[in-house]
């Protein structure tokens, strides 16, 4: 992803920024909700933040903190948890409505949803959510910062807010209390690099609901299937006292209507007494300690080792497979190995139009 520097003008004397935050905050934060994506046995499997978006008990996420769901319930502040359907999603900008039936219209107001096509670089906002709940007691976070860039190439608001897991979902409000973004994604290994989905994808899930378009229509959970995806590589032969280093010896990109990669199983096999170590990287060929990195396979010592990398909710992606290997024999044969990469990927069910 390129990055876009901005530069900030400085603040000209006498326009002053509103320095008390506690309004905004005390009139919002009823309205956001805590959400927890469970599977068929109730146990969790992710978890992150919505807010109530129309009175009709419509709720606004990200489509990944629910996508792998079988049950969805939302906790507002004071209330207990409500179970919640999903009733539109937008794949191509990770957002999902929900719709909760037991909503307490009369005690919970709608945050109004402003235009996030006249935010401009500079302006201040507040960000709420739930990062890192403990379990039954999810406790709601405010943080503040500006919009540092409008990311037209890939269609997003980037905020120096900090933003965790958990604030996933949760809305990005201008210091007047229209929320302009739903916030989604931190940039791995940035400092405050964070990513929201403009509101205006929102509101057209909310008014297409609001309108009777989805009013009725309850998608099935999970929103998302399994589908594995195998990376294979077989060497040749490796001669005595050689060594190879390989980067980006075999790609693949991710299957049609990805949702994420869930995780992801591994399988080696090593002739001989060759030294292989195996590791998959993001978007090309990277070395082993690199931050694109992840899933290494040491086969020194396990000449077959089959094993998993479960949970790991990564975005989808191209995955590359890479290695080292060495013969430090002086037989006058090569060695060779062979590993296989599963990746799990959940696509999503299709959707009627």
């Amino acid at each position: 992803m390129a990055l876009l520097v901005c530069a900030l003008a400085a603040i000209p004397p006498g326009l002053s920024q509103p320095s008390n935050l506690v309004p905004l905050v005390s009139a919002t934060t009823p309205s956001v909700a805590f959400v927890a994506a469970l599977d068929s046995s109730g146990q969790p499997v992710q978890s992150g933040t919505a807010f109530v978006a129309d009175s009709d008990g419509l709720l606004l996420t990200a489509l990944h903190v629910v996508a792998t769901a079988s049950q969805i319930t939302v906790t507002l502040p004071g209330y207990p948890a409500l179970g919640a359907d999903v009733i539109a999603i937008d794949t191509d900008h990770d957002v999902a409505l929900l719709r909760v039936p037991s909503l307490p219209h009369n005690r919970v107001h709608a945050l109004t949803l402003g235009d996030s096509d006249a935010v401009s670089v500079g302006a201040r906002i507040v960000v709420i959510g739930y990062p890192f709940p403990s379990p039954g007691a999810p406790t709601v976070t405010v943080d503040q910062g500006i919009v540092s860039a409008l990311r037209a190439q890939d269609r997003f608001i980037q905020v120096d807010a900090s933003a965790n897991p958990g604030d996933s979902g949760g809305p990005v409000l201008s210091v007047d209390g229209n929320v302009i973004g739903i916030m989604d994604a931190s940039v791995a290994g940035a400092q405050n690099f964070n990513l929201a989905v403009p509101i205006n994808v929102g509101r057209a899930l909310v008014q297409h609901a609001s309108a009777g378009g989805a009013a009725s229509n309850v998608l099935s959970l999970p929103l998302t299937v399994p589908r594995p995806i195998p990376l294979t590589f077989r060497s040749g032969g490796i001669g005595p006292r050689a060594k190879q280093d390989r980067l980006g010896v075999n790609c693949t990109p991710p299957p049609p209507q990805a949702a994420l990669l869930d995780e992801v199983d591994a399988a080696i096999h090593v002739n001989g007494a060759l030294h292989v170590v195996t590791w998959l990287s993001k978007d090309g060929g990277a070395p082993a300690q690199s931050p694109l990195s992840f899933g290494r396979v040491d086969g020194t010592t396990a000449r077959q080792f089959a094993g998993a990398l479960p949970n790991l909710h990564l975005p989808p992606m191209t995955v590359c497979l890479n290695y080292s290997a060495w013969n430090d024999t002086v037989f006058p044969f090569g060695l060779s190995f062979e590993v296989t990469y599963t990746l799990g990927y959940r696509v999503f069910r299709p959707t009627a139009p």
